[in-house]
């Protein structure tokens, strides 16, 4: 018998019935249905947990958007167990075929003991520290191009033109040979249902543009969901985007800025490696958790993977399921 009720809430409406609360930007409505028209919340008395289901030919995909967000005082093993009857009620109900990683902010910290992990982590800036001592906290070098960026006049302009950065991140993104980027239409409804939770930042310098970011942001926390940039940068002048995001974000009043997502251990020479170096010397903290799957149809699981290899290999793109990579990486 189940320890936990687990309710399956489809509708804003009933959601809201339940909870007098403002949810996270990535529990939000707006956010959910940019991402997939398949998508809700389950519920329990002390807890929320959002979700989107990707359907693609005969695979249903289900993809947490955020750790469990508890409306109540819980302790950690209610959290827990809370997600075990999640899994179970997503498995009885037949919702999905497989539970994929979850989306890169998500760092599980109280998981199941039957589930099998993976270390995941995030780079967190506490906002909460007066600007000195935040700029004091970066890194040298960091300190030494922001200065640089900012003494040859860049300058940073939110709320850019969705194509302006659409066309950045997907060439940056392209230029990397990744698998996945933000489409159009998914920024457009960003714009369109969520204005007051979105930030579009570019850099530019010489009135040429360097970078941009996409930034979601809630009463709390701001996170840089995707980056881009020019091939060859003025130096300092992405640092300078980031110092510019984080300082603007404060003035809202945010407490946490989040890098979102960071593998625990990297090969050594790895694009990973220089991700992680460069969020890590903003002075941030690196918050460390678990990230998972759970397969329910191994056979369409298997399927799944083969396809998406296939398809992408015809593309010149190599497709790695995201939790089998982090297995490969050695620990240190």
């Amino acid at each position: 018998m189940s320890s936990v009720i687990i309710k399956n809430i489809l509708s804003q409406s009933d959601l809201t019935s339940l909870m007098d609360m403002e949810l996270p930007v990535f529990a939000k409505e707006g956010y959910l249905k940019a991402k997939s028209s398949s998508f809700g919340w389950l519920v329990s008395d002390s807890f929320i947990l959002p979700y989107i289901i990707v359907k693609k030919l005969i695979f249903k995909r289900l993809i947490f958007t955020s750790t469990p967000i508890r409306l109540l005082k819980a302790s950690d093993e209610q959290e827990a167990l809370f997600l075990s009857e999640a899994i179970n009620f997503l498995k009885e109900n037949k919702l999905c075929d497989f539970i994929g990683k979850a989306q890169s902010n998500c760092v599980f910290k109280n998981v199941p003991e039957h589930i099998s992990t993976v270390p995941w982590g995030s780079y967190l800036l506490d906002l909460t520290k007066s600007e000195d001592e935040i700029i004091s906290g970066y890194h040298k070098k960091h300190r030494n191009v922001v200065k640089k960026a900012e003494k040859e006049g860049a300058s940073v302009v939110f709320n850019d033109s969705i194509d302006v950065v659409y066309n950045n991140i997907k060439e940056t993104l392209d230029r990397q040979n990744a698998p996945y980027f933000p489409s159009l239409d998914f920024l457009t409804n960003l714009k369109k249902d969520i204005p007051d939770n979105l930030l579009l930042a570019s850099v530019y310098q010489n009135e040429i543009l360097q970078g941009t970011a996409v930034i979601l942001f809630d009463g709390e926390c701001g996170y840089y969901l995707y980056g881009g940039s020019t091939p060859r940068p003025a130096t300092g002048s992405v640092n300078y985007l980031q110092h510019r995001i984080m300082l603007h974000l404060k003035s809202l009043g945010l407490s946490k800025y989040d890098f979102v997502g960071a593998r625990i251990t990297v090969q050594p020479g790895s694009k990973f490696e220089g991700i992680q170096r460069f969020k890590s010397r903003f002075g941030c903290q690196l918050e460390t958790g678990y990230a998972f799957n759970v397969i329910f149809s191994p056979i369409k699981f298997k399927l799944y993977n083969f396809t998406a290899k296939l398809y992408l290999r015809l593309k010149g793109i190599e497709y790695k399921d995201p939790i089998e990579e982090l297995l490969k990486v050695p620990n240190k």
